[in-house]
């Protein structure tokens, strides 16, 4: 247990989990900078470019994604191997990174999508809203050392009482 930590390597203590409040407006989300680390790529950074898409692919096959985002300077912001990694909204004002999404694809080295009129098609990875989906499985998500020791202590009295 004295090997876990809250913290993520490259980026360092993060906040609660962002939750999507689709009332509030669309430049709360939409445009804000993501970070992530993942196995495949380690430490990128992107936008959210989209919220709640429904796409089809080369084969007519159609998906729909909680989030789309592109990595920065037209870089991938996923490689094959990076699904399931924490997608984190970069702090503002010197806050910390607050978890949003999961990552569960994207088009590394296929880069199809045309997100900008004018511009070429461009890598674009796909996202799940962590706040819903922790609600749907009715699980929270540890971001500090004291909920972390927290939980600790109480599956220890758990156990005990056993």
């Amino acid at each position: 247990m004295n090997n876990v930590t809250t913290t993520i390597k490259g980026i360092g203590q993060i906040c609660d989990v962002h939750i999507i409040d689709l009332q509030s407006p669309i430049s709360s989300l939409i445009g804000r900078q993501v970070v992530k680390v993942g196995r495949s790529s380690g430490l990128t950074i992107g936008t959210i470019m989209a919220y709640a898409l429904e796409y089809n692919d080369e084969k007519g096959i159609c998906f729909f994604t909680d989030f789309l985002v592109v990595g920065e300077n037209q870089q991938t912001f996923d490689l094959e191997g990076d699904s399931g990694s924490l997608i984190l909204l970069k702090g503002q004002n010197g806050e910390k990174p607050q978890p949003v999404g999961i990552i569960w694809g994207g088009t590394a080295n296929r880069g199809r999508l045309k997100l900008k009129v004018g511009q070429p098609p461009e890598n674009w990875t796909s996202g799940v809203d962590l706040g819903r989906l922790l609600d749907l499985l009715e699980l929270d998500l540890i971001t500090t050392n004291e909920g972390l020791q927290g939980m600790y202590s109480q599956n220890n009295r758990l156990e005990l009482r056993h």
